[in-house]
């Protein structure tokens, strides 16, 4: 159905950006800290504020939470499924939410309220956030993410005009 459709659209585009701001952000981190344990990431967003600030607002739109580009997909999608009278596609698209806040909220949790290890540590090094262009890539792909969440309206459109071309092709 169009709803459906135009959501899977929505959400793959918005997927896109979600998830290169959390790589992007991922990878920054990785190569400012060596580490890649969330165990190991603790005080993490107090040290690299910006790529952490990336970080959560990807995690958010992956979630699908509200005023973030993943909830808009993710809403278009369950209306769509609810249309069809179909339970599974709904409990899907809730249940890769509530999935999706298991691994990525405990990573937040650690990053912003648990202390930083000693820097004195010598393996600890003081972590900082990337170069200019690193930083201006996470604060556009973050940006699109709550912009598309806040305004859908032209890629919804776009979305939904498609839907309409691809179930016509049928």
């Amino acid at each position: 159905n169009k709803q459906g459709l135009a959501g899977t659209l929505f959400y793959l585009a918005s997927h896109a950006v979600i998830k290169s701001t959390l790589f992007l952000a991922a990878g920054a981190i990785i190569a400012a800290t060596g580490k890649k344990k969330v165990s190991e990431l603790s005080g993490i967003g107090r040290k690299m504020p910006l790529t952490m600030a990336a970080f959560t607002i990807g995690s958010f739109g992956l979630i699908g939470l509200p005023l973030f580009s993943g909830f808009v997909g993710k809403w278009y999608l369950l209306l769509g499924s609810i249309e069809t009278g179909k339970l599974l596609p709904t409990v899907v698209v809730i249940a890769g939410s509530i999935l999706c806040a298991t691994y990525l909220l405990p990573v937040i949790r650690r990053a912003y309220f648990e202390p930083a290890p000693d820097t004195t540590n010598a393996d600890w090094q003081d972590p900082q956030d990337p170069g200019f262009s690193q930083k201006l890539a996470l604060i556009l792909l973050a940006a699109i993410v709550v912009l598309l969440g806040v305004v859908p309206g032209p890629l919804l459109e776009l979305a939904k005009r498609a839907a309409v071309e691809l179930l016509l092709l049928q």
